[in-house]
């Protein structure tokens, strides 16, 4: 009798601590590590600060100065993560003809590389959130010929941290809420992205 209770202990607890996310599946055989590596396209997106937002649906971004639309473009994005820690987010941007500053249209490719890690713990459970530290950025117009403008951080100290709302097989959901202050005053940033694994 007390081995079936203490196994049923045992298995309750083991289900409850697959569970990190809030939208995570309940019970998973696959680990966390191996459900997030593999190539993630960016379907929904959002972003907010006192100022600006920003909108990603249906491959296409819009830029907003308070309720007022700058601009909207076509966008593929995409997120992947290696087993060994490094992901490469890939973003190709379709810039339009400007017919009054005179340019032509042109795509513009900006690939970040970094190193992530899963984080949390203290008040948040153990891997439910995700960390990106940023080392390299490499930006490329299609209308400079081979002009490739590269930013490279050598051993990054700071980054970006998600909480990780959904992880599944097929599906992915961070958000950050985040506040960076300066001599002036402060911009506080709330984002979100849904992704699906190809």
């Amino acid at each position: 009798m007390f081995t079936r209770f203490g196994f049923f202990l045992i298995l309750l607890f083991v289900i409850a601590s697959c569970q990190k996310g809030e939208e995570d599946p309940l019970f998973s055989l696959v680990t966390r590590k191996s459900r997030i590596t593999g190539t993630w396209d960016v379907k929904i997106g959002a972003s907010n600060t006192q100022e600006f937002s920003t909108k990603f649906a249906d491959d296409q971004i819009e830029y907003n100065y308070g309720d007022t639309l700058i601009y909207s473009r076509s966008l593929d994005w995409q997120l992947s993560f290696q087993r060994d820690g490094v992901y490469t987010e890939t973003k190709i941007e379709e810039i339009p003809e400007d017919l009054i500053q005179g340019t032509q249209a042109y795509t513009l490719t900006e690939t970040e590389t970094g190193i992530w890690e899963f984080t949390g713990g203290n008040e948040s459970p153990s891997k439910s959130e995700l960390l990106l530290m940023t080392t390299e950025i490499r930006r490329s117009r299609s209308d400079q010929g081979s002009n490739i403008s590269l930013v490279t951080y050598d051993n990054p100290s700071s980054g970006k941290v998600f909480d990780i709302v959904q992880l599944s097989s097929k599906d992915l959901k961070l958000s950050v809420n985040e506040t960076q202050s300066f001599g002036g005053g402060q911009i506080t940033e709330s984002a979100s992205l849904e992704l699906v694994k190809q």
